[in-house]
């Protein structure tokens, strides 16, 4: 390996030179952290930068969890990599047990998140009265990744930060249910960066699941084949201020089932100006010369709402409530006057998606949902608050009594299983087979392949993270000279890819983890750069073993 090839990174206008000396990632180490009490407190600040390595169990003797009394940290310049041990069921759980509100689990201050094959509780000590945040993101322009993370319980995912990376890929959100239950809150500018949740869930939960200040709201965000199941307020929140929003093959049951009081308005304070009761997908004018610019693609989604959620709308007063719709009427006219907006192939309410096995009607959480419902309507107040356990038999280790929770949230009706633009089924494709979620990854990959070509433009890795190897896509808008290269940390050349001319297309070129002399690199952190035209492009990816 070349020692004294060095990178400079051009982010935005400031360039960045990874030339960290004696930094600890150059060799990106995998520690297996026992369970128990503090043990994953006490394993990342022993280990910065490495990779962690959880294991799951039963729950018996403290097997497989995690307790937490203080917060895990990720200093300044430190990547936090947490995993949990695949083919061990349940995953590893962590559990915050801090009676203080404000505590959160994990506190970011460093460059990247990654968590996988892990889950949060973020419930207190008495079970019921106090749910915690889980996350807070710190950093600005952090980069964070969730792959296979449950969510149960807690509050949300807190973004204090500017400009971070979100990426959330087969994850579930459930009993998301404090004073706001948001899943996740945007409070600063994110104009530069991205939010994006592919084949996620979110399930019995109290409010939004996305909540940004106006100023706040991403200007880059994306769902697609994500499943919204018994949402109480809505979903997104500050969404109508959105810049690039693509939200696609989606499924909404029972979304936004608290209908809005005429009387009170919203109790969250954020009031519609316009005097519109929110819609599910609710847009708004930022400004002549930003709105023509905007984009807005909502296309291929189903929404439903069952039988007896109307049944309950009877027995409010009727004189005081406004059920929510899929676009209100200032969305409608939104979307047909933006040159770059599109609301296609929609189905809204008219189609019974025929869940395969969800929350019974006769359960409890419903009951306390609806008395939720009705103290905002008779005094302006969201208690009690609502949840669903399939076991409360008290447990100081908080194992689940049942696992996997008796869920399953495929729709079985078939009309809904080609409906995708992609020809996949709408919704969270882990409730299929296995096969139908390879074949859309597959697809997805190809699909790229075809796009209109707009510019010079470097994708992220797939898979990421990879062992041992992954696929870097690329677009070239015009017969140019093109270097694909790979760096460590240090910023010395591991590989180069790519190095000849090429024309106009979509290419796509694979990494096998090897170095210029076929040696196999260890673990950690790699970045990949596009040098094309006047383009140079920098991205991160992952390399696990």
């Amino acid at each position: 390996m070349k020692k004294n090839s060095k990178i400079l990174i051009l982010l935005g206008s400031m360039c960045v030179l990874f030339l960290f000396g004696n930094n600890i990632y150059a060799q990106r180490d995998t520690v297996d952290v026992p369970y128990g009490d503090n043990t994953l407190v006490d394993a990342v600040k022993a280990n910065p930068g490495k990779v962690l390595r959880l294991t799951g169990g039963t729950g018996e003797n403290g097997e497989g969890v995690y307790v937490v009394n203080e917060s895990i940290v990720s200093n300044s310049g430190d990547d936090l990599i947490i995993i949990g041990k695949k083919g061990i069921d349940p995953p590893p759980r962590i559990i915050n047990t801090q009676n203080d509100l404000w505590f959160h689990t994990i506190e970011v201050y460093g460059d990247s998140l990654y968590l996988e094959n892990v889950i949060l509780i973020g419930r207190s000590l008495d079970k019921y009265e106090q749910y915690r945040g889980v996350i807070t993101i710190n950093k600005d322009r952090a980069s964070v990744v969730l792959k296979k993370v449950w969510f149960e319980f807690g509050n949300y995912i807190n973004s204090i930060a500017e400009n971070i990376n979100f990426l959330a890929e087969d994850c579930m959100f459930i009993n998301i249910i404090d004073e706001e239950g948001l899943s996740l809150y945007q409070r600063y500018d994110n104009s530069e960066g991205s939010y994006t949740f592919r084949n996620c869930s979110f399930v019995n939960s109290d409010g939004l699941c996305l909540y940004s200040k106006k100023l706040a709201a991403p200007h880059n965000f994306t769902v697609d084949h994500c499943t919204f199941y018994r949402i109480l307020e809505g979903v997104v929140g500050g969404g109508q201020f959105m810049e690039n929003v693509q939200w696609k093959n989606s499924l909404f049951v029972d979304v936004a089932f608290s209908p809005y009081s005429k009387k009170y308005g919203d109790i969250y304070g954020m009031l519609d100006p316009d005097a519109i009761p929110p819609s599910i997908f609710d847009i708004d004018t930022v400004g002549t010369t930003i709105d023509t610019n905007r984009s807005f693609s909502i296309n291929n989604n189903v929404f439903w709402r069952s039988p007896e959620v109307d049944d309950f709308y009877k027995t409010l007063p009727q004189d005081d409530i406004a059920v929510y719709v899929v676009f209100n009427d200032r969305s409608r006219a939104m979307i047909d006057a933006l040159p770059k907006a599109s609301a296609e192939n929609n189905l809204e309410f008219t189609t019974d998606p025929q869940i395969a096995q969800g929350i019974p009607f006769t359960d409890n959480s419903w009951e306390l949902a609806k008395q939720r419902i009705i103290e905002k309507f008779k005094n302006n107040k969201i208690r009690p608050k609502w949840h669903w356990y399939t076991d409360d038999t008290p447990d100081i280790d908080w194992d689940y009594k049942v696992w996997p929770y008796p869920l399953d949230l495929k729709p079985l009706n078939k009309d809904l299983w080609t409906m995708g633009d992609d020809g996949f089924p709408v919704g969270d494709l882990n409730w299929f087979p296995d096969s139908v979620k390879n074949a859309w990854l597959l697809t997805s990959v190809k699909n790229n392949k075809h796009k209109t070509i707009t510019g010079y433009h470097l994708a992220q890795n797939y898979p990421n993270p990879f062992n041992p190897t992954t696929t870097i896509e690329y677009s070239i808008p015009k017969y140019s000279d093109v270097n694909i290269s790979v760096y460590d940390v240090l910023g010395q050349k591991v590989v180069t890819l790519v190095s000849k001319k090429q024309k106009t297309g979509n290419y796509s070129v694979t990494w096998d983890g090897k170095d210029s002399y076929n040696n196999s690199v260890p673990s950690g952190i790699y970045f990949y750069q596009l040098r094309a035209g006047n383009l140079s492009e920098v991205r991160k990816m992952l390399l696990l073993k």
